[in-house]
């Protein structure tokens, strides 16, 4: 019987020898000449030729069968757009055995793709010739007819003549893939061995031997810098009698994901053998640390709790080492962040705590003088406090005319990396010498009082003491239920705002019915602040009562601000119009050689909307040229106040908290100052309310809050004799 059509590869482009095998026939003589044309092991050319075997008993009896041999040319994979590599190359010497060819296409941009098959090498199968026929011319015709046996035919002949036994059977397992689990570069393989009625089988390598691969391990990273690739470098495999290369070699981006690297060893005769591993690139979780910290040891015990924010991760758990709420040592301790993925992915940022030392310092006891001039103060001297490393400054300092009656005065150390210390345990006490009337300005103030799990906290002054202007210290002290005390301090500074004064309300005219009018008046000064108004001198003011306020900002931010100021525009025509305009002045373009006009211009009463101006440029010859812009007037937000609010000072101590309705605005933000629930001076405040939307205009309203003054003799006024 035939075999089946076959398809050999022409690799080396001179066709190829083709195997077929014996081709085997029997019947009852049990002596079968079989002869196939052309034999098995010829050189066929490319294309198809039909094999044609012939069988032939010993009685010459004939039978026939044919199959079809195609040679078909090797061809190295292609792509129209890119340049493509195989490794092995075609016409390469495969061994024995199964080699797989990788083949890489790469366009211009560097993307790449690949795909694979495998060459197997089999060992043919073995033949011996009989040996040499010597013959004879025996009727003279110049040839004589020889009959040989073919290889094949002796055999059949060697088995039915002399009953050859038949050699033992033998069926191996199919072929067995396992894993490398520990790393090593090898593992164990249990098989089962083939067994036979009636012969020993060896197996080589026996079951349980362990199998051996020479490349790296498989290798897992990280796209670190989002390319979708990461250049990975490992360890090519060496050998003592061969080169070694890889592909795709060591150095090479690989893209996320998994990629075969295959590495084939060629020694100088040209054998091959090859091991291959995998490299897997994955993206990594994303995590970003907070900026270096900076805290002080505050208690002397040369640590202090640090509570910072963990970085967060949407796909992944974050812990920090050191966590937050950690005591820290003096000293720099780096933090670790690390990101962790539901597939055990990690990355990794850190940052720094730093606690430092606070510089050390101690004040001079309190001091008693006397005002020996009836002035109501006296100049007092002390020893400012030293530190070794830091800078120390008083306040108020030494030579300070102090007020009689008891002055904290705070010492403050700073060392060159800005940290500080404080100290206060210098009261300077000057007793008045003669009678007089203490008119005291102060302030309440009230604070958080510090709290704590297993200890009552008090402070003195105590929340809502009313603090005298200058700097005051607060000491708050800490006691538990053994007694054991700890205390932590802060400073509270009442501050005198600047003096402003407004000039009186002013009433002009809409002379030209737009219903606005510019009113220009003198914006109110001060020695020793900054003032602004609003609106400002020059403004358009509507037809109605517009309230000014204006606003006194010394140096150290303290303000104080004044409304009495009302411009009113009587309207001379008898028309009610809603229009809303605004002045806008811009700077009109310049030309060297060319005079310019620009419409609207500069100065203009714009309406709410979008208005353009032109601007025109005409030269001496006439010549001219225009360029233009938009100038936009949008409506700002609405908010409407409260009635005015009169209240009265119930404890004599000339001021007196008013809680009031902050005004509402559906598209705005509202801010009033002074805020509700501001301890208002005796006299009338005026309560500014500025609307802001989220374009950034703004719209004002205000109101006054009056404070009325009552008089309890015990609560207005102190005296002192000596």
């Amino acid at each position: 019987m035939c075999p089946e059509d076959m398809t050999e590869y022409d690799r080396n482009g001179d066709g190829q020898i083709v195997d077929y095998g014996d081709i085997l026939a029997s019947d009852d003589s049990g002596f079968v000449v079989v002869q196939c044309t052309p034999p098995s092991n010829s050189h066929f050319d490319v294309g198809t030729i039909t094999v044609t075997c012939t069988a032939t008993d010993a009685a010459g009896n004939q039978a026939e069968c044919s199959f079809n041999v195609t040679v078909v040319k090797y061809q190295t994979p292609s792509s129209e757009d890119a340049t493509v590599e195989c490794n092995p190359p075609s016409g390469f010497a495969f061994p024995v055995g199964s080699t797989p060819v990788i083949c890489i296409a790469t366009d211009a941009a560097g993307n790449q793709v690949n795909c694979s098959f495998v060459v197997t090498i089999e060992t043919p199968p073995e033949i011996e010739c009989p040996d040499p026929i010597t013959d004879y011319d025996t009727d003279g015709d110049g040839e004589h007819i020889v009959k040989y046996q073919t290889p094949a035919q002796r055999m059949q002949q060697l088995n039915a003549i002399h009953h050859l036994e038949t050699p033992p059977e033998i069926e191996c397992p199919d072929s067995i893939t396992d894993y490398d689990t520990d790393g090593d570069d090898e593992h164990i393989v249990k098989y089962q061995t083939p067994s036979s009625e009636d012969a020993t089988v060896e197996c080589n390598p026996p079951s349980g031997d362990t199998t051996r691969n020479e490349c790296p391990d498989s290798i897992t990273d990280y796209d670190t810098d989002g390319d979708d690739e990461h250049i990975v470098k490992y360890q090519t495999p060496s050998s003592e009698d061969a080169t070694v290369e890889c592909n795709p070699p060591s150095g090479f981006a690989f893209p996320v994901g998994s990629t075969p690297v295959i590495c084939i060893a060629t020694d100088a005769a040209g054998n091959q053998a090859n091991c291959s591993f995998v490299v897997t690139i994955e993206t990594p979780p994303e995590i970003e640390c907070p900026d270096p910290i900076t805290d002080y040891d505050t208690d002397g015990d040369d640590e202090h709790i640090v509570k910072y924010q963990t970085p967060s991760s949407e796909d992944a758990t974050v812990e920090c080492n050191p966590p937050s709420g950690f005591a820290f040592p003096v000293g720099s301790t780096p933090v670790i962040c690390i990101a962790t993925d539901a597939a055990g992915n990690q990355v990794n940022c850190s940052f720094v705590v730093t606690i430092e030392t606070p510089p050390e310092i101690e004040c001079p006891d309190p001091i008693t003088d006397y005002d020996t001039d009836g002035d109501g103060e006296h100049i007092v001297k002390y020893q400012t406090p030293s530190s070794e490393d830091a800078t120390v400054e008083c306040n108020p300092p030494s030579g300070f005319a102090f007020p009689v009656g008891v002055t904290p005065v705070i010492c403050i150390a700073t060392d060159a990396a800005g940290n500080q210390r404080h100290h206060q345990k210098l009261n300077v006490l000057t007793p008045l010498l003669i009678m007089t009337l203490m008119v005291t300005s102060e302030h309440i103030v009230k604070y958080q009082t510090p709290s704590s799990e297993d200890a009552t906290v008090e402070c003195n002054p105590p929340s809502g003491f009313a603090f005298p202007v200058g700097s005051t210290p607060v000491i708050c002290i800490a006691t538990d239920a053994a007694g054991n005390q700890v205390n932590c301090s802060f400073v509270v500074t009442i501050e005198t705002p600047p003096e402003i004064e407004c000039p009186d309300s002013i009433t002009d005219y809409d002379t030209d019915g737009d219903d606005e009018h510019i009113v220009k008046y003198q914006t109110p000064s001060s020695e020793d602040a900054t003032v602004e108004c609003n609106p400002p001198s020059g403004f358009a003011f509507p037809v109605g009562s517009t309230p000014v306020i204006c606003i006194a900002t010394d140096a150290a931010g303290n303000q104080r601000h004044h409304q009495k100021l009302n411009v009113l525009t009587p309207s001379l025509i008898m028309t009610l119009m809603v229009t809303m305009k605004h002045i806008v002045k811009y700077q009109t373009p310049s030309s060297e050689d060319a005079t310019v006009e620009c419409n609207p211009p500069s100065g203009f009463a714009f309406p709410v909307g979008s208005t353009p101006v032109i601007c025109i440029a005409t030269d001496a010859a006439g010549n001219q040229a225009n360029c233009s812009f938009v100038v936009t007037i949008e409506t700002p937000p609405e908010i409407e106040c409260p009635d005015s609010i009169t209240d009265y000072d119930t404890d004599g101590d000339d001021e007196h908290i008013v809680k009031y309705q902050t005004p509402s605005s559906e598209d705005a933000t509202v801010e009033c100052n002074p805020p509700s629930g501001f301890a208002f001076p005796v006299g009338s405040t005026p309560v500014i309310c500025i609307a802001t939307d989220a374009a950034g205009n703004q719209a004002n309203c205000s109101f006054v809050v009056t404070i009325g003054k009552e008089l309890p003799i015990s609560a207005s006024q102190s005296f002192s004799l000596l």
